[in-house]
């Protein structure tokens, strides 16, 4: 069991940490963000650890307990959830109250999906990990970590809310018709309409300098590992590069209105008085 739970151990890390956020991954046993604010553009990863002691210590889970090793299925399991059995009663450990890793595993037991094989040749693993919920669902592990304060994370005690969401980005586009009196100059306002975009969930090849926001969380444990700073300076050098993208997509789009794109002799004509046709 001792090498066993080397091997999977991973799986249900991963499996736990997607339910805190879903910008949270393991990749090749390191912890990382990865967050795409730009549709259509490169994503951002940003590496949070690679110390499997610090990874441990963040969930809440004990390090030295897992290296020593298990001597059967159950002392695997009873470690993993921060249970300890008592007669016939289960209990979660005291310091495991207000973990990431309670908290990942409740939100995992609530969920009534089955869990997906994404890698495609982990049936065997998948199915350990389906028992493992099965086992905390017959203990009544949400129940045990469920509080009135439920959504409460403790990190080496200082505690972090979870995020709600409570803002929405709408963006407002009005277009007016008018009708000019040639002779006399007058406009005259014939109608308007108003479309309300929304960037963030809806399909679509435009590119948009307003990103998607990371969720409250994975900032939080961006300033957990000491990396936020290093996230902000990655999106603020991704914004430059979209707002000229932006940029361009507009001239380009004002060019071909106009007859002004680059195959036509119009455009031609006006590069060569602007001295940038050679």
């Amino acid at each position: 069991m001792f090498i066993l739970s080397y091997g999977i151990t991973p799986l249900f890390v991963n499996q736990v940490i997607k339910q805190l956020s879903p910008s949270f991954k393991i990749h090749h046993e390191h912890l990382v963000i990865h967050h795409s604010p730009y549709p259509g553009e490169p994503g951002i990863s940003v590496e949070l650890t690679g110390n499997a002691n610090k990874l441990l210590e963040w969930l809440g889970l004990d390090y030295d307990r897992w290296q020593r090793g298990f001597a059967a299925q159950a002392d695997y399991q009873q470690w993993l959830a921060g249970m300890s059995q008592k007669a016939d009663d289960w209990e979660l450990d005291e310091k495991m109250r207000g973990s990431r890793i309670a908290l990942g595993w409740a939100r995992l037991v609530d969920q009534v999906t089955a869990i997906k094989d994404t890698a495609g040749h982990q049936k065997e693993r998948i199915q350990k990990l389906e028992d493992f919920r099965e086992w905390l669902r017959s203990i009544k592990y949400s129940e045990l970590v469920k509080t009135p304060d439920h959504e409460e994370v403790t990190s080496n005690q200082a505690t972090t809310e979870l995020p709600v969401a409570t803002h929405k980005r709408i963006v407002i586009r009005t277009e007016v018709t008018l009708d000019i009196n040639l002779i006399t100059g007058e406009t005259t306002q014939e109608g308007s309409t108003t479309t309300i975009i929304q960037p963030h969930t809806e399909k679509t090849n435009k590119l948009t300098i307003h990103p998607r926001a990371l969720d409250d969380y994975a900032i939080e444990t961006l300033r957990y590992f000491g990396k936020l700073e290093a996230y902000e300076r990655i999106l603020a050098e991704r914004r430059i590069e979209v707002e000229v993208k932006v940029e361009n997509r507009k001239r380009k789009e004002q060019n071909r209105e106009f007859g002004l794109d680059h195959d036509s002799k119009a455009a031609r004509d006006v590069k060569r008085a602007e001295g940038r046709w050679i």
